[in-house]
């Protein structure tokens, strides 16, 4: 009896869908600079918001956990993926009773084969399933240790299996290092609503520059950055500016429900806050979230979103991730 696994396609994380609309100014970055002390990186950022006010922040991190945090994220690499699954898979084969039967390994191209021998057809399927957990368990393990999850990316192939970066785990883990503009952030706009310091941020991040480097598209998710290298690259793709400010809300605000939206290239965030009449907003499981677009360099306000990503919402044509509560 054969048995074979799906194969294996890696969902490249860099999204290239720039927003631009002729209803909306461009995003202008006026200067960015950053200047490294023995200790410490300082940051200062300017910018010109949807209102032509030009606007400033600036804030310091520690050099040390700039440098450390998720120093080894990497693209994934389907190869080593591979090899983890096929070893974990020995080990089980290895634990079998070899009096009831045989399982020869026979790893293809794109998938897994395993040749099973045996007089008990039961033994067979009990071992099939049995090793089909193994290997759907060591997927698992190995994405999550790597900072990656299974994804839906809208090329619904029967036999493939598509991955793309935890984005909500690089929201939630890890806030340590993005304090000192946690607190840069709270001066300059204290006792802001969710609302008013979204929109603060919107501005800021969609003036930062847009990676636009297409060879990132065929690398296995290594257009992605996490948020603390955007900040210190002053680059980053959408769904990396879409990590960012999330990452940066829900340290500011704890309990505000968010949600990222994923359309075919590309993606927003969503909140669930108080929304006014003409505000844009997507349902989901009972909530509604007010749209925002960080990505630029169209510079969107507020609960307003791209025509083409309206059409993408409306048609039904998306995913969502919620970013968990404490």
């Amino acid at each position: 009896m054969h048995t074979s696994f799906k194969a294996l396609c890696i969902l490249f994380a860099s999204v290239f869908f720039i927003i631009t609309n002729s209803h909306y100014t461009n995003a202008e970055q006026l200067d960015f600079s950053k200047h490294e002390t023995s200790s410490t990186i300082e940051y200062s950022y300017q910018w010109k918001d949807k209102d032509d006010t030009i606007q400033q922040l600036n804030f310091a991190l520690d050099k040390r956990l700039v440098g450390n945090n998720y120093r080894h994220f990497k693209a994934l690499r389907p190869s080593l993926l591979r090899m983890y699954s096929i070893r974990e898979l020995k080990k089980a084969i290895a634990k079998l009773d070899p009096r009831k039967g045989s399982v020869k390994l026979l790893p293809r191209v794109e998938d897994i084969e395993f040749e099973i021998s045996s007089r008990d057809t039961s033994w067979i399927k009990q071992t099939s399933q049995q090793l089909k957990k193994v290997y759907e368990q060591s997927l698992k393990n190995y994405l999550a240790k790597e900072l990656y999850i299974e994804f839906d990316d809208f090329r619904p192939l029967a036999d493939t299996v598509t991955f793309k970066p935890d984005h909500v785990r690089f929201i939630l883990e890890q806030p340590e290092p993005i304090q000192p503009l946690i607190e840069a952030l709270k001066q300059k706009r204290p006792n802001a609503t969710p609302r008013e310091m979204a929109s603060f941020l919107l501005g800021w991040i969609q003036t930062i520059p847009y990676d636009e480097m297409v060879e990132r598209a065929t690398s296995n998710g290594a257009g992605f950055v996490p948020p603390i290298h955007l900040i210190n690259q002053n680059k980053g793709d959408c769904d990396s500016k879409v990590t960012l400010m999330a990452h940066i809300m829900r340290q500011l605000y704890p309990n505000l429900r968010m949600a990222i939206i994923y359309l075919p290239q590309h993606a927003l965030l969503g909140m669930n806050i108080s929304y006014l009449q003409d505000d844009k907003t997507i349902e989901i499981d009972g909530y509604d979230y007010a749209l925002l677009e960080p990505v630029g360099p169209a510079l969107i306000g507020f609960a307003d979103a791209a025509e083409s990503s309206l059409r993408y919402i409306d048609s039904k044509m998306y995913r969502t991730e919620l970013v968990k509560l404490p």
